[in-house]
C-alpha cells in the first residue's frame, strides 16, 4: 500500500498518471495447522496452482483461484484485470488505486474493492520517502 500511494504522489510531483491496482489477500487458509495467509501463498492462486498443494483445498478455493489467475491474465493482455468469468459473469470489479480513492481488491473468501483509509503518519512516510527519491 505505502509503494502504491509513493508511486502515485511520485506520478503527481511529475506530471505523470501511471495506472496502480493493489490486493491484499486473505482467505481462509485450510489445514490442520491453520497458518492464514502467509508470504507466497497467494502464488498456488495466481497460477491455479492448487491441486499441488496437500492442503484440502475446497470449491471456494478454486473459485477463487480461477478469478485471481484471470484477473492477472486479463492485466497481462490489456492493463486491465478486469473482463469476463469463464461462467459468463464479470469478475469481481478491480478499481484503480489513486490517491483520491485508495481502492483495494481484496481477495478473500469474497472478493471485493474498497477503500484504503490514509491517516497522519502514512501521508508524513510517503512524504519523507519521495523527497529522498527526488533529491
Amino acid at each position: 500500500e505505502m509503494a502504491a500511494r509513493a508511486m502515485k504522489t511520485f506520478d503527481r510531483k511529475n506530471g505523470k498518471d501511471n495506472t496502480v491496482y493493489l490486493y491484499k489477500f486473505n482467505p481462509e487458509m485450510p489445514g490442520y495447522d491453520h497458518p492464514g495467509t502467509f508470504h507466497s501463498s497467494d502464488l498456488w492462486f495466481h497460477f491455479e496452482t492448487l491441486a499441488k498443494c496437500w492442503r484440502p483445498f475446497t470449491g471456494k478455493h478454486y473459485d477463487l483461484a480461477r478469478q485471481m489467475c484471470n484477473a492477472l491474465c486479463f492485466f497481462i493482455r490489456n492493463g486491465d484485470p478486469n473482463g469476463v468469468d469463464i461462467t459468463g459473469l464479470p469478475q469481481p470489479l478491480w478499481k484503480p488505486f489513486t490517491l483520491e480513492e485508495p481502492n483495494v481488491m481484496f481477495w478473500g473468501d469474497t472478493p471485493r474493492t474498497y477503500l484504503e483509509s490514509s491517516d497522519e503518519l502514512k501521508d508524513l512516510l510517503v512524504e519523507i520517502y519521495v523527497s529522498q527519491v527526488e533529491g
